[in-house]
């Protein structure tokens, strides 16, 4: 199936560039934390199920953990990078989707846009080498 909740969040984010509608904004940041989330998630499920089977506690914190295990076997500590921005990107759409006191603006949209891109960068270089 092809979900790609990036490509949806640009899209929502792109109709209107000057939202407040705290829904809208909220559901961009949410998306594209699940995009970088389920890429990790399948290709550890893929390739490293063995590592993601260890751990028993939440599927987000599976995969940091994961992502740690990684840069200790294979002792390459970008993937500890990986994990840290996994866990950044995560705290950023638990706040989208739960604190709701909380105003958020399409500036954290256009700054989630630019941590995913680079987490991309990051995840596609550790992975396609």
């Amino acid at each position: 199936m092809n979900c790609d909740f990036q490509q949806f969040a640009i899209n929502l984010y792109n109709l209107d560039k000057l939202t407040t509608d705290q829904a809208t904004i909220r559901t961009c940041i949410s998306r594209l934390y699940y995009f970088i989330y389920h890429k990790v998630h399948q290709w550890l499920a893929i390739n490293h199920a063995d590592i993601l089977s260890l751990y028993s506690c939440g599927m987000h914190q599976k995969l940091q953990f994961s992502l740690n295990e990684m840069a200790r076997i294979s002792k390459n500590l970008r993937f500890n990078m990986l994990s840290t921005k996994l866990n950044q990107l995560h705290a950023k759409r638990c706040s989208a989707d739960y604190k709701l006191e909380s105003l958020h603006t399409t500036k954290n949209i256009e700054l989630m846009l630019k941590e995913v891109e680079q987490t991309i960068r990051l995840f596609d270089e550790l992975t396609t080498s």
